[in-house]
């Protein structure tokens, strides 16, 4: 089942079991979940299980800043201030996301 074709979901009281139809969903967001790991710089549930809490830690994760500004690198290092320069700018991406 594809993400564009899901079934409509009815909000439930938490505490219930899974329903039928939900199923997919859940096991969809456990694999990506699981594939993209990496990406967050810490070690995610691996797997099956409870999808919830890994949503809201990655939802609450904040990308480290960089430790150096462009000034403090020399202008004999250009390849590390680019890299630098690519740090500032995806953190400025993200304060106006």
């Amino acid at each position: 089942m594809g993400r564009g074709d899901r079934p409509a979901i009815t909000h439930r009281p938490a505490g219930g079991p899974i329903p039928h139809e939900v199923e997919p969903i859940i096991s969809e967001l456990q694999d990506v979940l699981t594939e993209n790991a990496e990406d967050y710089g810490r070690i995610i549930r691996q797997g099956s299980g409870d999808v919830v809490p890994d949503l809201l830690s990655l939802l609450r994760w904040q990308p480290p800043q960089p430790t150096v500004r462009v000034e403090e690198v020399a202008p004999s290092e250009p390849d590390i201030r680019k890299r630098v320069v690519k740090q500032w700018k995806t953190v400025g991406k993200r304060a106006w996301a």
